[in-house]
């Protein structure tokens, strides 16, 4: 329900409001990349203590999302009700992936996703019908080309990149988990560019090298520790880094 119904659902609701209230998809984008900001700070709170360079590499992440989406789109003029929505999305997001590893789940990731993804859509069923959506939705209505969309996303979103994310909270550590929402801005950039030519501008170039290379320092700081061989008398060394 917290990831789902809270962090998928909240988006989608900001960014698809009346004219003049709807957030632009750009700067959804820029709100949700608070999530590895919001991971550190409820990690720090659950008394677990991130390396500096672990908190240095999330904060010039955003930095980089900044310069990859200003340019872009711009935060003049953003709707205040449904900035904060985003924000709430998003903090529903990483309170659900912090919980998930303290929490007991299924070990077969792809169990795990069949609850969840059962849960949410209960959840967003329910409150869809409160808020009169079902009473003016026809299957008729909808196109081929959404069919086809939501056929996608249902293979490409939900079976591969969710099952995905449940298997790295489960195996990975959250801050190199919660990286996703730096790279997804820069992927959009690039699809835009080679489908529907839209203009890659140097600060934009820019934009998506500091966001490497703020992945780039919370990947080799929260890289998992190897346990070395264990030694002839029985005792284990000491663990080396990959």
């Amino acid at each position: 329900v917290l990831l789902l119904a809270g962090g998928n659902g909240l988006v989608v609701l900001a960014e698809s409001g009346p004219p003049g209230t709807a957030v632009p998809s750009g700067v959804a984008a820029l709100l949700v990349a608070t999530v590895p900001l919001l991971v550190v700070v409820l990690r720090t709170a659950g008394g677990d203590r991130p390396r500096a360079w672990t908190f240095a590499g999330v904060a010039l992440g955003f930095v980089g999302l900044v310069l990859l989406v200003l340019p872009r789109d711009g935060v003049d003029g953003v709707p205040l009700v449904g900035a904060l929505v985003v924000v709430a999305g998003a903090v529903s997001w990483s309170v659900g992936s912090f919980l998930s590893g303290r929490i007991r789940m299924p070990a077969d990731p792809f169990v795990a996703t069949v609850y969840e993804m059962v849960a949410g859509a209960v959840a967003l069923a329910v409150v869809a019908a409160a808020r009169g959506e079902l009473a003016d939705f026809s299957p008729a209505e909808v196109t081929t080309r959404s069919w086809v969309a939501l056929a996608y996303l249902m293979v490409a979103g939900s079976l591969v990149a969710f099952t995905a994310y449940v298997w790295l909270l489960a195996h990975a550590p959250l801050s190199l988990v919660s990286t996703y929402a730096y790279v997804n801005p820069a992927v959009a950039v690039a699809l835009g560019a080679l489908f529907v030519a839209e203009p890659v501008t140097a600060q934009v170039l820019l934009g998506g090298a500091v966001i490497v290379a703020g992945v780039a320092v919370v990947v080799s700081t929260e890289r998992p520790r190897r346990t070395a061989p264990v030694a002839g008398n029985g005792t284990a060394r000491e663990p080396v880094k990959r």
